[in-house]
């Protein structure tokens, strides 16, 4: 299946390769250099062709049909997506730098075919890298929304619990030092009751992308 990959590989670029008949008009002792380099850069477009048309698929998956993204099904693919776009990174500077080698020996027609070939590409990895790295920025948010939501809701149940029991086991004590401990309470309570109102405030958010 590999031999197959390569041998096809090989004809198209081939085939490309006369199409672009200029190029040919190059010192024979380059034309083994010239045919490589056509070569490699045919299975370089297809590859980020094909790898770009799977992300937008991908992509495209963890959207609802009302357009707004779905947070879990993004979550799925994120890493995927991210490591794609880091391991395409080189072949696709390689493939702009050498388009525009092969354009400068291209006519004017088969030039501005390649160059809005490459110009296309260029967008859609635009776009992809775009939505990617906004996706990681809410997926970020999200995760520490929810660091946040349990940190606080940890504090208020520590602080309920820490209550309880002091009122349990707190033997007599003087009017004064009661009410001492009484305003204590009192300022702990408007604390906590603001984290309260947070977690009331946020929890439906939260717990809808948990």
């Amino acid at each position: 299946v590999l031999c197959s990959a390569k041998l096809s590989c090989f004809t198209s670029s081939f085939f490309t390769f006369l199409i672009f008949s200029p190029v040919l008009l190059i010192p024979f002792s380059s034309f083994d250099k010239s045919i490589e380099e056509w070569r490699q850069f045919h299975c370089d477009l297809n590859d980020l062709s094909q790898w770009l048309t799977e992300a937008e698929g991908l992509l495209a998956e963890a959207h609802a049909p009302d357009g707004s993204l779905d947070i879990e099904k993004a979550r799925i693919h994120q890493q995927e997506l991210e490591e794609g776009i880091s391991s395409h990174k080189l072949s696709f500077s390689t493939l702009n730098r050498t388009g525009e080698e092969i354009i400068q020996k291209l006519s004017n027609t088969d030039g501005n075919f390649l160059k809005e070939k490459l110009a296309g590409l260029y967008k859609r990895w635009k776009n992809i890298n775009a939505e990617v790295m906004e996706r990681q920025q809410r997926l970020k948010g999200k995760n520490q929304q929810l660091i946040d939501f349990t940190r606080k809701l940890e504090e208020i149940s520590c602080w309920v619990q820490n209550v309880e029991n002091s009122l349990d086991e707190k033997p007599a004590i003087s009017h004064e030092e009661n009410l001492q401990e009484l305003m204590g309470l009192i300022k702990e309570m408007d604390i906590q009751g603001e984290k309260l109102k947070w977690l009331n405030r946020n929890e439906a958010e939260v717990l809808s992308n948990t």
